[in-house]
């Protein structure tokens, strides 16, 4: 199969409402192949090949959010860098979508300083892709919790929505660890409210999937129910003697 048939396919993957993981599998590996082979030949090096591969690589990123497949996604970008930051072509109409998608991956792996090195990359902040998850990571950076799940509504696009839940996934883990170190219990109703769910039955699902050990009774949140309030002990003597030296070394120092 040619590497041009590899590509169309790959474009049509992209378009369906539910791929089928084997075939996309199957056509990421024939790309690998098509590429490889296409950059092995003497003149690789010409506009059109280096598009081509551009595009290949491209409409894999993109397939790879399709799939949820953040590892092969992170693969892809790599593999993308030199085709929109090194090689002198003409700017790809797809650029920003995966460049944003990309600084939102870093987001929700909490990778800030990579963040902002790839910001730093780019030359236009103000593209509606780069502004979106810009405008996240400041959200974020402030806690203003409620912007990320407006997020939702207003997407650049429609392969932004898979990061963008893991990013709420994400906020809700730190707000339910920030309820735990703050509070002995809670009302369930409250806590429905602070993780923005729809009901108690999500909230439930939601402690069952992340393994917190807290125990419901009469729609309260118990957040610690075997743990028993920290005896402390001090050694009177040990102080006494501890502060005396630390009075004779002052004393020597004056």
């Amino acid at each position: 199969m040619s590497i041009d048939i590899v590509i169309q396919r790959i474009r049509e993957c992209c378009q369906q409402s539910d791929p089928s993981a084997s075939e996309c599998a199957q056509l990421l590996a024939d790309l690998k192949i098509g590429l490889t082979r296409l950059q092995s030949t003497l003149h690789s090096n010409t506009q059109k090949n280096l598009e081509l591969a551009r595009e290949g690589y491209e409409l894999a990123t993109l397939l790879s959010v399709r799939l949820r497949d953040e590892s092969a996604f992170e693969k892809y970008i790599a593999l993308l860098r030199p085709y929109y930051f090194d090689y002198p072509l003409p700017s790809s109409p797809r650029r920003y979508l995966i460049l944003g998608l990309y600084l939102l991956f870093l987001l929700i792996k909490s990778r800030i300083g990579d963040f902002h090195i790839a910001l730093e990359l780019l030359p236009c902040h103000s593209d509606p892709f780069i502004k979106f998850s810009l405008d996240l990571e400041r959200d974020m950076t402030e806690g203003r919790y409620n912007k990320i799940w407006h997020a939702r509504q207003t997407i650049p696009d429609p392969s932004y929505s898979f990061f963008v839940e893991m990013l709420t996934i994400a906020v809700c883990k730190d707000i339910a660890k920030c309820m735990e170190c703050s509070y002995n219990s809670i009302g369930v109703q409250e806590a429905v409210n602070l993780l923005h769910f729809s009901s108690a039955q999500q909230l439930e699902s939601f402690i069952r999937e992340n393994g917190f050990n807290w125990v419901i009774e009469n729609q309260r949140i118990n957040f610690h129910p075997e743990r028993e309030s920290p005896i402390l002990t001090l050694d009177a003597h040990q102080l006494i003697h501890q502060n005396l030296v630390y009075a004779h070394e002052i004393e020597r120092i004056i």
